[in-house]
């Protein structure tokens, strides 16, 4: 594409040519996950073309204290206290564009986020949605979200419900297949609409030369736009994995009993006990690589697993 189309970053009417020409396909909804802060030649056809479909825009931490973004409103008195806290946006060149938090928390991302707190008001703050929970809203023709009290918190959009962990963060699990990947050049050279039609299009750039790529649960160089792509993916079939019901408590039972019996079993036969504990200590995390994979629930792979031989070579010892 850059070979095509010229160096980054593209001049706003190629921007706007490229969304027109995804609506024009049938997409369900686009997400823009490219950062506009500064106004631009062409700002006003790139406008037009996102508010002519179903869209929104990528918004990143900055000092601005609101964002133009999908209403959220509350049901009850839901847990607030651990969810994401910014104080502010960067300033967007498209105000009139519905924005999506579009950061990327961690040194290597392992989750994307669903909701944030936004300003200093952290009695009633202004809630934002993260950029794929924004791109499923609009796709779902939904302009305000509904934010239930319970355990867990529900993330309503329509009749579509999503579980929201207390931090807000969706915990991203690499998905068996490639996501779908259409070239911008193809796209304006006027490909056919197959691959777009009914689908949710996400926007961005991917090339090392102008991407910022992060280690993530993808791999070592991973560009924004593939993380935000899978978490689109994930909540639209609702994929939301949840930390296993009772948290470090019920992993330290776990981890404690585990450890009893890997000393008890070294205490009575110890050659016999030590392959027991052997066996134990990679179980345990096979265990939650499946539990993540299958139901989806989260669970610590390493403290009981260390429990274990903790325990099993110290009576041996």
């Amino acid at each position: 594409d850059l070979a095509a189309l010229g160096p980054w970053p593209w001049p706003r009417a190629v921007l706007a040519r490229l969304v027109g020409r995804v609506a024009e396909a049938g997409a369900a909804a686009i997400a823009l996950d490219i950062a506009l802060p500064e106004p631009a030649e062409g700002d006003t056809a790139l406008e037009a073309a996102l508010l002519a479909a179903p869209s929104i825009g990528a918004l990143f931490e900055g000092p601005v204290p609101a964002a133009s973004s999908l209403g959220v409103a509350r049901l009850g008195r839901p847990d607030l206290a651990r969810l994401p806290l910014l104080a502010g946006v960067e300033a967007s060149a498209l105000p009139r564009i519905p924005g999506g938090l579009a950061a990327l928390p961690g040194r290597t991302v392992r989750s994307v986020p669903m909701l944030a707190r936004l300003g200093a008001a952290e009695a009633d703050p202004v809630l934002l949605p993260g950029l794929a929970v924004g791109v499923l809203a609009r796709a779902l023709a939904v302009d305000t979200l509904l934010l239930r009290e319970g355990d867990p918190m529900l993330l309503q959009l329509g009749g579509h419900g999503l579980a929201l962990p207390p931090d807000g963060l969706l915990r991203l699990v690499p998905a068996a297949r490639p996501m779908p990947v259409v070239t911008a050049s193809a796209v304006l050279g006027g490909m056919p609409e197959e691959p777009l039609r009914g689908r949710i299009a996400l926007i961005g750039v991917t090339a090392a030369e102008a991407a910022p790529l992060r280690p993530s649960v993808l791999g070592a160089f991973t560009p924004s736009l593939a993380l935000q792509a899978e978490a689109v993916a994930q909540l639209a079939a609702g994929w939301v994995p949840r930390r296993l019901s009772g948290g470090r408590m019920t992993e330290a039972a776990a981890g404690l009993l585990l450890a009893l019996l890997a000393a008890w079993a070294v205490r009575r036969a110890p050659g016999k006990g030590l392959v027991l504990v052997l066996l134990l200590g990679l179980l345990w995390p096979l265990g939650a690589a499946a539990a993540l994979r299958s139901l989806p629930v989260l669970v610590d792979p390493v403290a009981p697993a260390a429990a274990v031989l903790a325990a099993g070579l110290a009576e041996a010892a």
